[in-house]
């Protein structure tokens, strides 16, 4: 297994309580036209250093992050992915 660096394990630990607060308070599928609950965390923007930037964030529910990762133009088009 690699290991991760010192860094990374820090944006890890941070990201790990992040995450379940922006569930909490983006709890419907910002999805246009979905209503459902989210359930996952969608980056807009590449991982890495952007990880922790909330403003790229989106919460999806499962069917429609599935959607978004396997439609990348079309998540370009409509704003969920940079």
């Amino acid at each position: 297994m690699r290991k991760v660096s010192k860094k990374q394990a820090e944006i890890n630990m941070i990201y790990s309580k992040l995450g379940p607060e922006f569930l909490h308070l983006h709890d419907v599928c910002e999805f246009p036209g979905c209503n459902a609950p989210s359930e996952q965390i969608h980056h807009k923007l590449k991982r890495g250093i952007n990880t922790l930037n909330v403003e790229s964030l989106c919460a999806l529910c499962a069917e429609h992050h599935a959607f978004v990762e396997s439609h990348k133009n079309w998540a370009r088009e409509n704003g969920l992915m940079d």
